[in-house]
C-alpha cells in the first residue's frame, strides 16, 4: 500500500514538502503550488498502489514468452517484434529481463491494442512460472 510520501513523489513531483510520520497533520508543504488536500491525496491511493506494483514487475524472457503464449499473445507479439526496427529485434532477442513500465512493453501493448490490465495479467503469470 502506498504510502502518503508514495503518493506525493509520483503525484506532485518537483514539489518540496517534509513529513515527520506518514500522516496528513504532519505533512509540511514547503514548495510546489498549492498544497493538495488530504482528499486529493488519498484520491490518487490507488493508482499509486497499481503504479508501484507495476515497478515491482520484471521477469525473464522465458517467462515472458511462455505467459504470452498462455495468454495467447505470443505469435501477434513475435510478428511485431519481426516488423520493427533491427534495434527493438535486438532487444527483444537478448534481454536479460523484461521491466512492465519499460518504453517497449507499452509501444507494443499499444500497438496490439492490449489493455494495461491484461499486460498486468500476463506479468502476474509470468511471475508464477519457475526461471
Amino acid at each position: 500500500m502506498a504510502t502518503i510520501g508514495d503518493i506525493l513523489a509520483r503525484r506532485w513531483p518537483g514539489a518540496q514538502w517534509t513529513m515527520t510520520e506518514d500522516d496528513y497533520s504532519s505533512l509540511h508543504w514547503m514548495a510546489g503550488g498549492e498544497p493538495p488536500a488530504e482528499q486529493d491525496i488519498r484520491a490518487f491511493s490507488a493508482e499509486v498502489d497499481v503504479l508501484m506494483a507495476r515497478e515491482r514487475m520484471v521477469v525473464t524472457p522465458m517467462q515472458f514468452r511462455l505467459a504470452l503464449d498462455g495468454a495467447g499473445l505470443l505469435d501477434a507479439c513475435e510478428a511485431a517484434v519481426a516488423a520493427a526496427p533491427r534495434a527493438v529485434q535486438i532487444a527483444w532477442n537478448f534481454a536479460v529481463a523484461i521491466e512492465r513500465l519499460s518504453p517497449q512493453v507499452a509501444q507494443f501493448s499499444g500497438q496490439l491494442n492490449i489493455a494495461p490490465e491484461q499486460v498486468d495479467a500476463v506479468f502476474e503469470a509470468a511471475a508464477q512460472i519457475g526461471a
